[in-house]
């Protein structure tokens, strides 16, 4: 494994490249370690539930009553089960009746196995799909969904359900994470916490993670002005409560104290110029880390079974040459 192969590849600057465009589209509906559609589709299922259920729970347990609303934490979380709700959604739809993914060339229902024998057998098989990365003798695998998007048949539109889960999943990994980050580094003032806390302030970040290291969607860093754009609205919406006279869960006329339009007006700018210039490019880069990190491992591992297979190969070759050389094989009753 080397490191340009692992760590390089990133996309040329394009209109398209800071789109939603990519190729195959079954890279949103399938794991990074499965071709078996069935696996995602339980595990965004999984998350899905949760965060639902987290969702009704804190709105009902919190106490904060509609105010809940005003807070960057519970938009970050619902947005984050609106991105569970759709991703489960479009891999059970895909799962069940195929839809667009299987009009993609490199998409295979039947898969077709060889015996010994030289007979084929036929297996039907749901949304199984038979990837360009699936293991042959050659060691030169395009593993890394990066190398495929700088070839032109990459740059493709993505079905609109598709391209909603991408749109969904770029704002809830950012804004999770930097709200995990802020949450901790600039609110928490060492009072113990709730499970409701927690959920949102840790649970969000470790599930976010969790799924950037199982699906096989991309991440491009391209794609950081959706989250700056998900956070300006946030803003956007804080300056409206405040000057109509809203406040928060303590009657103090601001959300946050670092957004105190009131009287520190100086600190709430620059504090919105350094998450929106600074925080979340970063936030979009150390997600793309991760996502070339789970590349690389994809691809050692897949070095790895290829490895193995030429070696059981050759120690099988070793042994029918043996055999050939004057040893006989004691054959079982009934064989021929």
């Amino acid at each position: 494994m080397t490191w340009p192969r692992c760590f390089g590849g990133v996309s040329k600057l394009s209109k398209e490249s800071f789109l939603f465009f990519h190729n195959p589209s079954h890279d949103f509906i399938l794991t990074m370690w499965t071709n078996n559609a069935l696996l995602y589709a339980v595990w965004s299922s999984i998350c899905c539930l949760y965060s639902l259920t987290m969702v009704i729970y804190s709105g009902m347990g919190a106490g904060y009553g509609v105010k809940i609303l005003i807070w960057l934490t519970y938009w970050a979380f619902y947005s984050l089960t609106l991105r569970f709700i759709v991703t489960a959604t479009n891999c059970w739809y895909y799962y069940f009746f195929g839809g667009d993914v299987l009009n993609n060339n490199d998409v295979n229902v039947n898969q077709t196995s060889t015996s010994n024998g030289g007979t084929s057998n036929t297996t039907k098989q749901r949304l199984y799909i038979d990837l360009p990365q699936d293991i042959d003798d050659n060691v030169q695998i395009k593993s890394c969904q990066e190398e495929k998007t700088s070839t032109p048949e990459s740059n493709q539109e993505l079905p609109i359900n598709l391209a909603f889960q991408w749109f969904l999943q770029n704002i809830s990994n950012a804004v999770s994470l930097l709200v995990t980050a802020l949450f901790w580094a600039l609110v928490y003032t060492g009072d113990p916490q709730t499970y409701v806390s927690i959920n949102s302030h840790v649970l969000n970040s470790l599930m976010v993670l969790s799924d950037v290291m199982i699906s096989r969607a991309p991440i491009r860093i391209q794609h950081a002005h959706v989250p700056i754009t998900f956070l300006g609205i946030y803003i956007f919406f804080t300056i409206i409560y405040w000057a109509a006279g809203g406040t928060n869960h303590l009657g103090r006329p601001h959300i946050y104290n670092i957004l105190d339009y009131s009287t520190k007006p100086g600190t709430a700018a620059v504090a919105i110029l350094l998450v929106a210039l600074i925080a979340v490019p970063l936030t979009q880069l150390f997600l793309y880390g991760i996502y070339r990190l789970r590349v690389c491992l994809h691809l050692a591992c897949r070095k790895q079974v290829i490895m193995q297979k030429k070696t059981k190969e050759i120690h099988l070759s070793d042994i029918v040459a043996h055999d050939m050389d004057g040893y006989s094989i004691k054959m079982r009753p009934g064989d021929k």
